[in-house]
Parts: structure tokens; sequence; C-alpha cells
């Protein structure tokens, strides 16, 4: 099966170890084979900013970093190393040398679509194809129509590219996509960080979705996720359910989340039921200090519960279990303006908050 590869749109879609293709839009890539002191060109298939992969095509992995990546081939027919500019200060050279050295770094600058492929060695120098010939090559910066840019394209992971369809719903900085697998349905939701291009990071969050054999895969009553037991009522009807876990930078977990979904539509269910853990904090830091809450007691579980409007039932319940805080919430239906909570998410929220126990 041949490798796609995902037009790079972003600077968050570059990442060390990652393999890219590099070509213009026009369908013209960087090819195995040597054009001298450049590159030669090989013609590939673009649909919808995807690349179809050939052997012809050559394959970088990209190393390094930020303002300084470098580019090892992987395919290169003849002596494999990284893509260098070279020394010699008055060429367009762009060859395949062995080692890395000062020529072999380049920055990588993305910006209103246009991608900028800069050797750090030669300040001036860009790849860039001439259009009409049939090499790549680092040429001094130009602004004739003739010298074209070329774009990166990622390597796309094989799950969910064979036949998985997946419902997007943006929520503000949220990304949230549903799939269908065998007979259950999986949510999975991603947190964009600020100054982040949100599209093209909840497209790789996607992409490196892959599922396990049947009874290896998180089920949505998987008590394995927390330190509590509970019960999910097999009476409603269940759309499906999102599982969220956020890490810090050390790569600690600080909060799990599963989210049941009820209804007949899954990317608007009628209600949905939260459990989430904040791990290492304390009730008052997870709770608003601008909101009214008041001390109630469920079974045995002591619970911290925002105030509810007159005639309305709570649906928000906090609990310190140890070092980390437990909420239990009916999340209701939202429905473009708020979100409501009826007799149906109520009772089941109720039954589901009796069954809760460490």
């Amino acid at each position: 099966m041949a490798t796609n590869y995902e037009l790079v749109t972003s600077a968050s879609q570059l990442q060390a170890g990652a393999k890219y293709v590099i070509g213009t839009a026009t369908g013209k890539f960087i090819a195995t084979t040597s054009y001298g002191n450049n590159r030669k060109i090989t013609d590939g298939t673009i649909t919808e900013n995807v690349v179809e992969g050939t052997d012809d095509m050559m394959v970088f992995t990209l190393g390094g970093e930020a303002d300084a990546w470098t580019f090892a081939t992987d395919n290169y027919l003849g002596t494999a190393g990284y893509l260098n500019a070279t020394s010699s200060t008055g060429s367009n050279y762009l060859k395949v040398v062995a080692d890395l050295d000062d020529y072999a770094y380049f920055t990588i600058d993305i910006a209103d679509g246009v991608t900028t492929v800069t050797c750090n060695g030669k300040a001036s120098r860009n790849i860039l194809y001439l259009n009409g010939t049939t090499c790549f090559a680092c040429y001094n910066s130009q602004t004739q129509a003739q010298y074209i840019k070329p774009n990166l394209y990622k390597e796309v992971s094989d799950a969910p590219a064979t036949g998985k369809t997946f419902y997007l719903v943006d929520s503000q900085n949220e990304y949230q996509a549903y799939t269908q697998h065998g007979s259950n349905a999986y949510g999975v939701q991603c947190t964009v960080p600020e100054g982040v291009d949100g599209p093209a990071l909840r497209s790789e969050k996607i992409a490196a979705i892959t599922f396990a054999d049947a009874e290896a895969e998180i089920k949505p009553n998987d008590t394995d996720l927390f330190d509590v037991r509970y019960t999910v009522s097999e009476d409603l009807p269940l759309a499906g359910y999102g599982i969220t876990v956020l890490e810090n930078d050390a790569g600690e977990v600080v909060k799990k989340s599963v989210v049941w979904k009820y209804g007949d539509d899954l990317s608007n269910p009628d209600f949905r039921l939260m459990i989430r853990v904040f791990r290492n904090d304390t009730v008052e830091n997870v709770t608003d200090a601008d909101k009214t809450y008041e001390e109630t007691t469920v079974g045995d579980i002591a619970y911290t519960v925002l105030k509810a409007d007159e005639g309305k039932a709570a649906y928000d319940y906090f609990t310190q279990h140890g070092s980390d805080v437990y909420e239990i919430r009916n999340s209701g239906h939202y429905n473009g303006w708020s979100t409501v909570r009826d007799e149906a998410s109520e009772s089941a929220f109720e039954a589901f908050l009796n069954s809760i126990h460490f």
C-alpha cells in the first residue's frame, strides 16, 4: 500500500523523527536520484492536499529542532546522508552529504500558506524549483514567478486513513472527533494551546488514533481510568463516549475525564454525564471562587456541590479522595446557546451519582 503524505500548513506539524516529502503544489517532488549537484524531480499526484507516495520520491526524516532542522535521506539511491547547500558561496548546489555540517541546517518558515526553507549557513539561499527545469536547487532569494517554493508533506499514519469516517465538532479551542469502531462509538478530544494551529494539530491527533483488539480497547466503564467504581445504566440510549487525558510538560497526567453521551446523535447528544479527576489538587483550587457551593453527603461520600438555582437539581459535585479531586457532573444538553438539563438527564445523573464508591 502506498504511503500518503499530508500538506504541512503549520509549524506545529514539524516533528523531529517524522517523515516528509518535498514538492510543489503542481506535483514536482524531489526524487531519489541525483542530478549532478542538485536534486532531480519526479512527478506526484496531489488530491485535496494529500500526496500519494511513490518509490521515486525522496523520503526525508526531519531532525534537529526549530530554526535548525535537518533532512536525512531515507531512500536515496546514492550514499545516504543529509540535504546540504554546501560551502560553495557562488553556487546553487543542493547535495546529499554523508555528515552534518553548517550547511545541512535549515530554517522552515510557514506563513500565509507559503513555506520557505532557508539554509542557515547561506542565509540568502532557499530551496526552490525553477519552473520548466528538471531539478530543485538552493537559489538566492528570488521573487520571479518561475522560482517556486516547495511545500513539505508529512507522512500520514495508516490509521485512521483506512476507511474510518470521523465527524468533527469545533467548540472554541476544543476539537472533538467521533467514529464508529465495531459496535462502539468513540469520541476523541484535543484541546489546542494558544498560538498553535488548531485544525493542523487536530488532524495530527486524529491521524495517530489506532484501535487495538477488542479485549484491549478502553471501554466507557473501564474503572482503570480512575480510582473509583461506578455503574453506567445500560437501559439508556448510549450514543458514545469521549475520553480525555491531559498531561503537563513533564508528561505527567494531571487530568482525566470520560463523558457519556446519550441519545441518537453522537455529535448532538440529548444529554451528557461526566466524571473527571484532577491529579494532586484540592477542591478549593478546582472550584470557582465566584460561585456558591454547599456541602452534602451521598452514601458515604462527602461532596462540595455547586448550589442549584431555585427549583433545579444540583449538577456539579466535587469530592477529595487522597491527593486527587473527583468531579461528577450532569453536563446536560447544549442547544447552541446554553446548557439544558431535563428530567431524563437529572434522573440518570442521580442514579449515576448514587453508584459511585471508592
